[in-house]
């Protein structure tokens, strides 16, 4: 009759009787007839026996005894059968309640499923075949297979209501395999019968709805034997599955509570908007946020600032066309009804196709404090705290517009001479004052279209825009320091002073740091020049000092990076010449002007306090090198003035020799007679010593700087160094040669040891030897060496045995 209605009112169709078997129907089971006729025949041959044994004589003895062991038989056979049957009960109900406790444990249909195939393959007999479908629909009062099995275009009966129609419904029916639908027929295998269990949930209303259904096909002695455990399992699963429906619409409800409940407490405002604009849902934060009641909202362009219209329009335009993301926000401008502005990031996702939103929702986030602190952050970092003029950031940033404008600038650097002395006689809360009153002052005289700015401590500067003339430049750096001579009145004080100005125009300048460069060369003329003076940039009046600043930058890299390297010169005896030991040497490797010598940046380097971290590399890298050297000879290293006062410098010598492992002996330390001028007591200390260590002292420059015979005999030195401006001329000049020849003498008689330095000529040399001067060292002799060529000076003197330096000794 084509596919098939329902299963669950299959019975109650006239024309689906051949469908199922008789549910009643259940072989295997113990008749109580039979149970009766057992027991009478096991009466009988007793009964006989005792008739026989009554009367006298015993006739059918033999037959009695047959009949009484075939019965003994019987009833051993079937009390067997019972015991195993009772076995296979007992298993199945703990294979059951080990089913009963997964499908109570189960969360979701899944597991439900697996539990049940677990149950139903612990029910079925060892190696029995059997085939299982177990099917859960999710649709409410459809039948599990009420699609995929029975055939889609079947309408099934509507079943009674009340008690009856429940029993209907968790009928177990006995179905004929080969008269199902071939899908489900081939899903339950060759077998003819199979057992359908429904899951039937109870409704509060009296009706029964199935949530799907058990079928289980195996041979019909194995079903009969199985229907009520199926039955019971069956139920048992629909239990599970209304437990789990349950649970989950109990977290449905919880997180729909839990949603609202953020809705209601977040402080961002939620609205939902519908196609004309109107406010249809507000949440409760548009109270704070807006000063409006939600229950009084009513159209939206009634909280929209006049002035955003336009953007919320094409905001709104956007989100309902779908062009915009769901994750961008922009700003709106809101109107609140006691007349101030706020600020609110706005998201909007259009919701006009969910059932349960019907309209576009709006996510607004109050940014008002936010963008008040975010602006004064900015005007922090761009501006001074003490007087509110422009920082030297944004000081930069104008120079760098009005360069680029191309109409001519010029900038103005204005220093305020001997502000420190107003901080220590009146207090730095009066030398804050001046600082804006003087920032005030400078505004006013260049006016509000020009940019005063605070780049130092008292430093202002000042960008002037369309200055083509240098004339009206030189004008207006009069005029500033002509104002800055008047007397401030700050308090009670009145205070009268100057300042230095430095100017420089476009007109000498090519880019921005050139400007501004040059106007600090003309601050730097302007005061060294005097008080209360100005100074344009002029080129040929700055190169020097542009050079040194150079320099300085440069010298400042070159220490960073390690840009230096050690050469070392041999200092060797007179008379012999044989070397005694190296005095080291710094170089510097300029990235542009190649080795540069320490004549050219020693200067800077003192100036700026560099001396001390060269040093302290050379000192290093000389006791290091020394290590190498064959033999034993000395390194002499040159120590600044402000390097031995540096903290801890004798510790640092120290530890370097500890480090490098060399005898303190091989080390001299040469410094220059200016160290000993002042009276330092710490002086005298770091000196002994060193002394007391091994390490020997010399005075580099002897006879250039402020000689003194009294401290040869107080400072604890060992070595003089006479200079190269006296052995220079030592062969031509019979002053110097009596006063080379005094230096030695005074050495000898205080014990000192004699090192001349710059010897060129032999006939230098010669004189020195007459002289009885001990040492030297100079170009005649050898040029600084580098680090891999000393080792390789020490092996040649060594094997040659000093013959070609004696040869040139002879001569």
């Amino acid at each position: 009759m084509g596919l098939l209605r329902d299963l669950g009112a299959a019975a109650l169709h006239p024309s689906m009787t051949g469908l199922t078997a008789p549910v009643d129907a259940r072989r295997g089971e113990v008749k109580s007839l039979w149970l009766g006729l057992l027991g009478a025949a096991t009466l009988v041959p007793p009964a006989a026996l005792l008739v026989q044994s009554v009367s006298g004589e015993i006739r059918d003895a033999p037959l009695i005894a047959v009949t009484s062991g075939v019965v003994f038989i019987v009833v051993l056979v079937r009390l067997t059968d019972s015991i195993f049957a009772h076995r296979h009960t007992v298993g199945r109900e703990r294979g059951m309640r080990e089913s009963m406790a997964a499908l109570v444990s189960a969360t979701d249909a899944a597991e439900v499923n697996r539990a049940v195939r677990a149950a139903v393959a612990r029910l079925i007999p060892p190696d029995t075949g059997y085939r299982l479908v177990f099917a859960v629909h999710h649709a409410d009062g459809v039948p599990a297979t009420a699609v995929s099995i029975w055939g889609p275009t079947i309408v099934p009966p509507v079943l009674p209501h009340g008690a009856r129609g429940a029993a209907a419904a968790r009928r177990t029916r006995v179905l004929r395999v080969r008269m199902l639908h071939p899908a489900l027929a081939e899903q339950l295998g060759g077998f003819e019968s199979a057992v359908m269990c429904p899951l039937v949930l109870d409704s509060p209303a009296g009706g029964a709805p199935r949530v799907g259904a058990l079928i289980v096909s195996a041979e019909a002695s194995v079903l009969d034997s199985l229907r009520d455990a199926l039955e019971v399992l069956a139920g048992q699963a629909a239990l599970a599955l209304e437990r789990i429906a349950l649970s989950d619409e109990v977290n449905r409800r919880r997180s729909e509570a839990y949603f609202r409940t953020l809705v209601q407490s977040t402080a961002d405002v939620i609205l939902i908007v519908g196609d004309d604009d109107s406010i249809r849902y507000a949440s409760p934060s548009t109270s704070v946020v807006l000063g409006v009641d939600p229950t009084d909202s009513t159209m939206l362009w009634d909280v929209i600032h006049p002035d955003d219209r336009a953007a919320v329009e094409q905001t709104l335009e956007l989100a309902r066309s779908g062009q915009a993301p769901a994750s961008e926000w922009t700003q709106w401008s809101l109107q609140h009804p006691g007349g101030s502005r706020v600020q609110v990031e706005v998201s909007c996702r259009d919701l006009r196709r969910d059932r349960t939103v019907r309209g576009l929702v709006i996510t607004m986030r109050d940014v008002t404090t936010r963008d008040r602190l975010e602006r004064e952050l900015s005007h922090r970092a761009l501006h001074d705290a003490l007087t509110g003029l422009p920082n030297r950031v944004l000081f930069h940033d104008r120079v760098r517009e009005a360069v680029a404008g191309g109409a001519g600038a010029a900038v103005l650097l204005v220093d305020l001479d001997d502000f420190t002395m107003v901080n220590d006689t009146s207090g730095h809360a009066t030398g804050d004052g001046l600082l804006t009153a003087v920032g005030q002052r400078i505004t006013a005289t260049l006016g509000d279209h020009q940019t005063v700015a605070r780049v130092g401590g008292d430093e202002f500067a000042a960008v002037i825009d369309c200055v083509a003339d240098p004339t009206v430049a030189e004008q207006i750096a009069a005029d500033v320091l002509a104002a800055l001579a008047e007397p401030f009145r700050v308090g009670e004080v009145t205070i009268t002073g100057t300042a230095s100005v430095g100017l420089a125009t476009t007109a000498d300048a090519s880019s921005v740091d050139e400007l501004l460069r040059q106007a600090d060369l003309a601050l730097r003329l302007a005061k060294g020049a005097g008080k209360g003076r100005w100074r344009r940039y002029q080129a040929a009046l700055h190169s020097a000092v542009l050079q040194r600043i150079e320099m300085r930058a440069a010298l400042e890299q070159a220490v960073a990076d390690l840009n230096f390297t050690v050469a070392y010169q041999p200092i060797v005896g007179v008379a012999d010449g044989e070397t005694v030991g190296f005095e080291a040497l710094v170089r510097w490797r300029h990235p542009t002007l190649g080795m540069v010598s320490p004549d050219e940046f020693i200067d800077v380097a003192e100036e700026t306090g560099l001396i001390e971290p060269i040093g302290d590399w050379v000192l290093q890298q000389a006791i290091t090198m020394a290590t190498a050297w064959p033999g034993t000879p000395y390194v002499s290293v040159n120590v600044s003035a402000r390097q031995f006062r540096a903290p801890y410098f004798v510790d640092k010598v120290r530890k370097a020799l500890a480090e490098a492992c060399l005898p303190a002996e091989r080390l001299m330390l040469e410094i220059t007679e200016r160290l000993l001028l002042r009276d330092d007591e710490q002086v005298w200390l770091d000196l002994t010593g060193l002394r007391e260590m091994g390490v020997r002292i010399a005075i580099d420059d002897f006879g250039t700087g402020f000689s003194s015979l009294s401290y040869l005999q107080q400072v604890p030195i060992d070595v003089l160094k006479i200079d190269k401006t006296f052995t220079a001329t030592v062969a031509s000049s019979t002053r110097q040669q009596a006063i080379v020849d005094g230096i030695v003498r005074l050495a000898q008689t205080l014990n000192l040891e004699v090192v001349a330095e710059g010897i060129e000529t032999e006939a230098d040399r010669d004189l020195l030897r007459l002289i009885q001067c001990p040492y030297g060292q100079g170009y005649l002799y050898s040029q600084p060496l580098a680090p891999d060529e000393v080792a390789g000076w020490l092996r040649f003197e060594h094997d040659t045995a000093g013959a070609e330096i004696a040869a040139i000794a002879k001569r």
